[in-house]
């Protein structure tokens, strides 16, 4: 049944603060900008074959991710070839997204000293400046970065940072207003004025900020409540910390690892952003996580690594480029940039499940239940959703009955049920139902319905579970029809509301909805399979059969190849099969 219904995971969301544009980035995209390299004809002996092979060699190791091993040949065809500025960005780029920080600074020199006009060179070079305390040069080399797409609000930014350590706060607020026409980007600027005026010892000009700020339209990204949060429980205001922090954790219940206790342990929490080297690296990590967002992970990258160059350690920097390079399949890479950062962080509890999610996708799947034993036997908070990832990571190994063991003591260590619970009963009652265990689950599902009536996966799933056993069928038919409405392009709900119709023998009905369900979802083979017994009850035979076979060819469950082959044999009337999933 895994078919039907989507896992309730963990999922980490950095959420950017500016409006999205798509693009698509796979392992077949340059891991960064592509600058062309163009050979020197005047000094032909620089291209032999030191200089291609070492050129080649460093092209394919970027192709595979290898970041470091195409920095190094390329910078071995860059001796050869000094004055190629291509490939003098191409070097300093790959260092950087590699996260040698400090080996990216020459060639980021010689590139701002040849006005090569990339944006990015001088962005390091400006961090060095501020490295040093040198904000009058750093200002100078900022000043020259265009204003264009996201740089429209980055710079002017960065540039208020600049001011406030350099100039004071006037200044860095003035460099702000003069931005403030950039539409689409007014939270982000907000956001930082609340945190320039909290860095400045403007208190209650923070708090006018961040109220505003909270209150806007939309809902408010999770470093946005991060921040908030943190700001209201240094100034004693705890009721208004906890306030936001269960409002977006009812909303979000995914964020519960990235959204620790407003208060630390024996007294008031130290500041996220301290001074302005901080905010200029919080500007950079916003700056990252819109391109991330917009899955233009080359560019996420380069700015979450200038960020951590600015501010080593600091753990959503890290988390971060960790999901980078998870879904760039650098899993060794993750693993020990995880490994860098101490267990004495709020953020120890996400850290773990990174550790395990990486560790399961290189199918080390018992060790990644270790990292999550281990941690959920310390107490620490965050035990729950561990327990949580335990059995999500389980489920998808089809350990079921293991997997609801997790997700027992998960639950049991739940003290009062709050309505974004409802996802913990939703897993469990996949694990139980996977397992056999039919009436466990249905209570399971039902009290996931109960706490969160309008979940259309959770309404799925119920609903067909008894489609497939014949049972209550009209409540059924009533629950699918719901989630149909709820999520009208999801071909999985679409397969259980035309199902529901064929078995109840409404045969037409069925075809035109199994249609739109193969519309939806055309590589699901049990969608097909449905489709093709719809198509033989009204008597479209060929296409039955041919929906059968197609079927067939999309590697189906071992369970129904048999049965599948007998519908092409025979159709439905002469073979010994039940015409349905599962039988």
């Amino acid at each position: 049944m895994s078919s039907i219904a989507r896992a309730f995971c963990l999922t980490v969301s950095l959420l950017a603060l500016a409006p999205s544009a798509v693009w698509a980035a796979g392992p077949s995209r340059p891991a960064v900008d592509e600058p062309v390299v163009k050979p020197d004809r005047r000094s032909t002996s620089l291209w032999g074959r030191s200089f291609s092979g070492a050129y080649l060699a460093g092209r394919h190791a970027e192709r595979e991710f290898d970041l470091g091993t195409a920095a190094d040949q390329l910078e071995r065809a860059l001796a050869l070839a000094p004055d190629n500025l291509e490939l003098q960005q191409r070097v300093f780029l790959l260092k950087l997204s590699d996260g040698r920080f400090d080996a990216s600074l020459p060639h980021a020199r010689k590139l701002v000293d040849a006005q090569d006009g990339l944006t990015l060179s001088v962005m390091r070079v400006a961090l060095e400046q501020v490295r040093q305390s040198d904000y009058a040069a750093a200002r100078k080399l900022v000043e020259t970065i265009p204003p264009l797409r996201y740089n429209a609000a980055a710079r002017p930014i960065l540039l208020a940072w600049i001011a406030l350590a350099d100039q004071g706060r006037d200044a860095a607020l003035a460099a702000l207003e003069s931005s403030t026409n950039q539409r689409g980007f007014l939270r982000l600027l907000a956001l930082h004025r609340a945190l320039i005026n909290d860095v400045a010892g403007r208190p209650d000009a923070a708090a006018a900020a961040f109220s505003s700020l909270m209150e806007g339209d939309g809902d408010p990204s999770l470093r946005v409540v991060q921040l908030a949060t943190n700001f209201y429980a240094r100034q004693g205001d705890t009721e208004q910390a906890s306030a936001l922090r269960d409002a977006y954790q009812q909303t979000h219940p995914q964020s519960v690892t990235l959204m620790p206790e407003p208060v630390a342990t024996g007294g008031t929490p130290e500041p996220l952003i301290r001074d302005a080297r901080d905010g200029i690296a919080e500007t950079l990590f916003n700056l990252a996580g819109i391109y991330y967002d917009d899955r233009e992970l080359a560019m996420a990258l380069v700015h979450a690594r200038l960020a951590e160059g600015l501010r080593p350690g600091y753990p959503m920097s890290t988390l971060l480029i960790g999901e980078i390079l998870e879904t760039q399949k650098r899993y060794a890479d993750a693993l020990a940039l995880y490994a860098a950062v101490g267990e004495d962080t709020p953020f120890a509890a996400a850290l773990a499940l990174r550790v395990a999610r990486n560790l399961d996708q290189q199918d080390r799947t018992d060790e990644a239940v270790r990292v999550l034993e281990a941690f959920a036997a310390d107490k620490r908070p965050g035990g729950v959703e561990t327990l949580l990832a335990l059995g999500h990571i389980l489920r998808g190994r089809e350990r079921f009955q293991e997997a609801t063991q997790a997700y027992d003591r998960a639950i049991e260590q739940v003290d009062t049920l709050q309505p974004q619970h409802w996802g913990y009963f939703y897993a469990r009652g996949i694990a139980l139902e996977r397992s056999g265990e039919w009436e466990r689950a249905q209570a399971d599902l039902k009290q996931a319905l109960t706490l969160s009536p309008e979940q259309p996966y959770v309404l799925n799933y119920l609903g067909y579970s008894w489609i497939d056993r014949r049972d209550n069928l009209e409540e059924a038919e009533g629950l699918v029809r719901r989630a149909s409405e709820l999520r009208p392009e999801d071909g999985f709900i679409a397969d259980s509301l035309g199902w529901v119709y064929f078995v109840t023998g409404r045969y037409e009905e069925a075809v035109r909805e199994l249609e739109r369900a193969v519309q939806l979802e055309p590589g699901d083979p049990t969608i097909n399979e449905h489709l093709g017994d719809a198509y033989w009850k009204v008597g479209r035979r060929n296409e039955a059969r041919f929906q059968w076979a197609h079927a067939l060819r999309m590697d189906p469950d071992e369970k129904r190849v048999a049965a599948i082959e007998a519908k092409v044999e025979c159709g439905l009337d002469g073979c010994p099969v039940k015409a349905a999933r599962g039988g």
